[in-house]
């Protein structure tokens, strides 16, 4: 009988009409060994071609995976419904953040003013995508997309001031190119911070690291074509996205500083909700609050403990009752701390009637309420007036405000504006 020739792993689907017989059809659930009319197929092969896992393969890759979760593999438990919110949230921001640079960098390479209706479909997307999140429940803190707008806006413009295109073909393009590598590394970290808020765990190192090459040879290389208005500056727009990503963590996420200034002010750690007041003689009271709320009272000696949050109180029968008003809260901004251009904490989160306190830590700089570098006249130091004006402070100088309206304040200093010197205060109800 003539001899057939030698079926290797490899056979593909034109091999085997060569041996005068189409190939059969797989049998779910098993190898089907298929034989044709001169030669006989060798199981094995068949096996491996079918991609069909024998009960060989089965114990070795059962054997595989017990090693694994031996030696501690990571098993995700299921992101809770919190965390797909946060998580969805900061997707749908770092989508909008490069899409508006995005148009700012259309607008750079044109020579033209950036279209009003590139920068409005991107604010259509965030908030079509909040309101669909919002929608499946689950999100524990309430934050819209104005929001998160009031923060997108200032950084896009921020950045669009600190590349100019000069007037220039060349400038144009230059400053095209860092707008929308400036948007793309804001829209990775914060994709990274989205990953990460899936596994209720910090951003991961490389996804970061990741994110600051593709940012830096992108700079490099708009650098080396020439024409660039601005050379050098790329770690200044590297602090002013870093700050901005921070900005939009917390404020999704709800974790605020406030530090401890003086008897009768209030401590919040990050991320807790544990809040205690204490008063001059007085007996401290501790009591975890849900966020929102206004910080617990205090009581004198001898008199009872009251708790009160927002609209209720609860007081403890004594033989003295004494029922204090909540405490308003004082927190506490570091103003260029360690010689950096930051204001540290930020944003911060308040109610109204609480103060926030400015402390200089370094010299030659104010506080201007405003944004794009333009002030507003709400407040500014030292004394919230002239606000148009630049009134330097220097270390160990502070300024306060009481805001008495809710709402986003954004503010920033005169002049370190361009180098991501901004901040951000939310009042809430």
């Amino acid at each position: 009988m003539e001899q057939s020739p030698a079926v290797s792993v490899g056979t593909t689907r034109r091999d085997w009409r060569a041996f005068g017989e189409p190939r059969l059809p797989r049998t779910p659930g098993r190898c089907r060994v298929e034989r044709a009319e001169r030669h006989r197929v060798d199981t094995k092969a068949t096996c491996r071609l079918a991609g069909v896992v024998t009960p060989t393969r089965r114990i070795i890759l059962l054997a595989g995976l017990a090693v694994g979760v031996a030696r501690g593999a990571p098993l995700h438990a299921k992101a809770t419904p919190q965390a797909r919110c946060t998580s969805a949230k900061l997707k749908a921001t770092a989508r909008q953040t490069a899409a508006e640079l995005g148009c700012q960098a259309k607008a750079a390479a044109k020579g033209v003013p950036v279209d009003t209706a590139c920068l409005g479909k991107a604010d259509a997307a965030l908030s079509r995508a909040f309101t669909r999140v919002d929608r499946k429940g689950g999100c524990a803190i309430a934050v819209d997309s104005g929001e998160v707008e009031a923060l997108v806006g200032p950084f896009v413009d921020e950045i669009v001031t600190a590349e100019p295109g000069g007037g220039t073909k060349e400038g144009g393009k230059c400053a095209a190119a860092k707008r929308r590598a400036a948007g793309r590394k804001a829209a990775a970290k914060l994709s990274c911070q989205a990953k990460a808020a899936l596994r209720s765990a910090p951003a991961g190192a490389a996804c970061l690291a990741k994110a600051e090459q593709v940012f830096a040879k992108a700079f490099r290389k708009a650098e080396a074509k020439g024409g660039c208005v601005m050379v050098g500056d790329a770690r200044d727009v590297e602090q002013s996205v870093d700050g901005f990503v921070a900005r939009v963590v917390a404020l999704l996420t709800g974790t605020t500083t406030t530090t401890t200034t003086a008897p009768g002010s209030t401590t919040t750690t990050p991320g807790s909700t544990a809040t205690t007041t204490t008063m001059p003689g007085s007996i401290a009271t501790t009591t975890t609050t849900s966020p929102g709320t206004i910080p617990p009272t205090t009581t004198t000696p001898g008199s009872p403990i009251t708790t009160s949050t927002r609209g209720s109180a609860t007081t403890t029968p004594a033989s003295t009752t004494t029922t204090t008003q909540p405490t308003p809260r004082v927190t506490v901004v570091a103003v260029g701390p360690d010689g950096a251009f930051v204001f540290q904490p930020d944003p911060v989160t308040v109610h109204v009637g609480d103060t926030v306190r400015w402390e200089w830590s370094t010299n030659f700089h104010d506080v201007t309420s405003g944004s794009n570098g333009v002030a507003d006249g709400k407040f500014c130091s030292p004394g919230d007036t002239n606000c148009a004006g630049v009134a330097l402070s220097i270390a160990g100088d502070t300024y306060e405000h009481t805001f008495t309206q809710a709402g986003t304040y954004p503010y920033f200093c005169k002049p370190h504006y361009s180098s991501g010197m901004v901040g951000t205060v939310v009042v809430l109800p």
